[in-house]
């Protein structure tokens, strides 16, 4: 109902939902995460850049070995509008316990700074990664990348830059990896097409959140004409040099339909695709960090069997 008034702006709606997501994280742990964290060990708060632009992140990895492992690289969601690295600790920390290196990285959030800004970080952050790869134990042959809800939309767009030259020189977005050591995209619970960004909205209330969350992002009014919109939905983008990807989503006010129609491009190009959905199991937005659902636990299991088998 507040965001149906009529002289809310969208700084007013930026600020509640931000204040939504604080109050409403839909984190789980399991119950031996305690025990999970013992084996692990971690680098927290390593800046990859300036810290008083967000650029820090932490890694983890497993306390039994002294190899080097396939790198995770994870971005947060929070609508591009809010969220920090420390809501994914927990699951870089127990994937980091099935034998890999895990890193999760803050970025600035909008308004603050807008598109691109995002995607431009994480490349900094991989960049950091890559630098440091033997401080951390880090194969630099093996490498994922993914990220959840918005994390997820920059996740792609990073590996969509990667992947296509064309791409990367038109919207002027670094080319920092080699895109044969990317060996896997993971996507969760997000938006590949932005110019429909809204069309989780059901309602005219959350129609209008999401549409002020674009306007805010993308620094556009029209915001789903824009050129920052067609650019970021990397649905029309990706290549068939696009990594093996391993996608989520939910049903409830999530994209469900952004995961079907994105898995089906990349299958089309040729692109191996693991999607892991739960059809009429009402399953939100974010359930994967959920560790009390059994699917979560499922897809949990899931991933850590698709990193092995394709980064082995």
């Amino acid at each position: 109902m507040f965001i149906l008034g009529g002289c809310v702006t969208d700084g007013m709606i930026i600020r509640a939902i931000a204040r939504y997501f604080t109050k409403s994280s839909p984190v789980v742990l399991p119950d031996d995460y305690d025990e999970i964290r013992s084996r692990v060990t971690g680098w927290v708060d390593q800046p990859y850049g300036n810290p008083k632009k967000n650029e820090i992140l932490d890694v983890y990895r497993p306390k039994n070995t002294e190899e080097k492992l396939p790198l995770i690289l994870w971005v947060h969601g929070g609508a591009f509008i809010t969220g920090s690295k420390e809501e994914t600790v927990p699951y870089m920390v127990m994937l980091a316990d099935r034998g890999f290196v895990t890193a999760t990285i803050n970025y600035q959030v909008a308004p603050d700074a807008q598109y691109p800004t995002p995607v431009l970080q994480t490349a900094k952050a991989y960049q950091f990664l890559l630098e440091n790869a033997e401080r951390f134990g880090i194969d630099p042959q093996r490498i994922f990348v993914g990220g959840d809800s918005a994390g997820a939309q920059i996740a792609a767009q990073f590996l969509v830059a990667q992947t296509s030259s064309e791409y990367a020189q038109r919207t002027n977005l670094p080319q920092v990896a080699d895109k044969k050591a990317l060996r896997g995209a993971l996507l969760f619970c997000g938006p590949y097409d932005i110019t429909k960004f809204d069309s989780m909205g059901q309602n005219t209330s959350l129609s209008k959140a999401l549409e002020a969350i674009a306007r805010q992002y993308l620094g556009v009014k029209e915001w789903r004409t824009s050129q920052q919109a067609q650019d970021a939905s990397v649905i029309h983008h990706v290549t068939s040099d696009f990594p093996t990807t391993f996608i989520t989503d939910g049903e409830n006010y999530s994209f469900p339909e952004h995961a079907y129609d994105f898995a089906t491009q990349l299958n089309t190009l040729g692109v191996d695709v693991q999607l892991v959905m739960y059809p009429g199991a009402g399953l939100n937005h974010e359930y994967q960090f959920s560790m009390n659902l059994p699917e979560a636990q499922v897809t949990f299991e899931k991933l850590v069997e698709f990193v092995r088998k394709q980064g082995a």
